[in-house]
């Protein structure tokens, strides 16, 4: 499959960064803008069965899934949302918010997470139910230890409609609230 660069940022800001990492602009993955004309429009790419210009998904929570999909292994229509079978999911995946949860939790090999004190994204690399997930402090300006437990029993997890729950594992089952423990002093 390949290395490919995966972000929430417009493709155009990925397709720069991607060569400071050895990833060229054919393998990064973006916000993908249409064009007319040459120029770019305010609309969007479309994924997952959404037609172009819909504007309804972008590489963003459930999008960097679809977009991963879609791109790297050719995956048509709704079926891109969904998580692939193991054998073509990424080895490895790396974020730092809540929005990258599912890129993260499709990986069979590591997750690796930069802790900036997300309480989804933290519950999933502490409860580390496979045993695959590494969390580092951010490398700048690192934040200092959460006080009290991240509430993935509870509140951490919110849903499309904004509404707050606990974090669940594949299996359904609820998360323990969790302690911060790999943190950085400023």
């Amino acid at each position: 499959m390949g290395r490919a660069r995966v972000s929430a940022s417009p493709k155009e800001f990925a397709d720069v960064w991607g060569p400071g990492v050895g990833i060229d602009s054919a393998h990064t993955i973006g916000i993908e803008q249409l064009l007319r004309k040459g120029r770019l429009t305010g609309h969007l790419k479309g994924c997952g069965g959404l037609p172009d210009g819909s504007d309804a998904i972008m590489t963003y929570i459930d999008g960097k899934r679809c977009f991963i999909n879609q791109t790297i292994l050719g995956v048509k229509g709704p079926r891109a949302l969904k998580p692939m079978p193991r054998a073509f999911r990424p080895v490895l995946a790396g974020g730092d918010a809540t929005t990258d949860v599912s890129m993260l939790r499709d990986a069979v090999g590591a997750h690796v997470v930069l802790n900036r004190n997300r309480d989804e994204l933290m519950c999933h690399a502490y409860d580390n139910a496979d045993g695959r997930w590494a969390i580092n402090p951010m490398f700048i300006q690192p934040l200092p230890q959460k006080q009290g437990l991240y509430p993935c029993s509870t509140t951490a997890y919110i849903d499309e409609h904004g509404n707050p729950g606990p974090v669940r594992r594949n299996d359904g089952s609820i998360i323990p609230n969790q302690a911060d423990t790999v943190f950085g002093t400023p």
